[in-house]
C-alpha cells in the first residue's frame, strides 16, 4: 500500500501518533427527504507535515467517500472525537482531533 493512503483500521495507531482528521467537503450537502446528503472524504494530518487519505478497504487506489451528513458524524465520533465539526461547503475542510 502507498504510504499516502490508509484504511480504517489504522485510524487508531494514526491518532496515537499526534494525527488529526482532516474532513473535505466534496460535493455540498442537500436536504432529501430522509436527511441531508453530500460528499465528505477523510484525511489524516500527522504531526511532521505529512497526510495520507483514507481509501476502501477493497480498493486502496479508490478514496472512501461518505455520503450522509449522519454518516460522516458517526464516523468522526466513533472514533472518540468530540465535538465533531463538517465542513458544509465544497472545497472547504475541517479539523478534528482526539482531545
Amino acid at each position: 500500500m502507498p504510504e499516502n493512503v490508509f484504511t480504517e483500521a489504522e485510524i487508531p495507531g494514526l491518532l496515537a501518533e499526534g494525527g488529526t482528521v482532516v474532513v473535505t467537503c466534496e460535493d455540498p450537502p442537500h436536504r432529501r427527504t430522509s436527511g441531508i446528503r453530500g460528499s465528505w472524504t477523510i484525511a489524516i494530518a500527522m504531526p511532521d507535515g505529512t497526510a495520507r487519505q483514507l481509501v476502501t478497504t477493497r480498493d486502496q487506489d479508490t478514496v472512501r467517500s461518505i455520503k450522509t451528513i449522519d454518516g460522516i458524524i458517526s464516523f468522526i465520533a466513533d472514533l472518540g472525537i468530540e465535538p465533531v465539526t463538517v465542513p458544509m461547503k465544497e472545497g472547504r475542510q475541517s479539523e478534528n482531533r482526539l482531545e
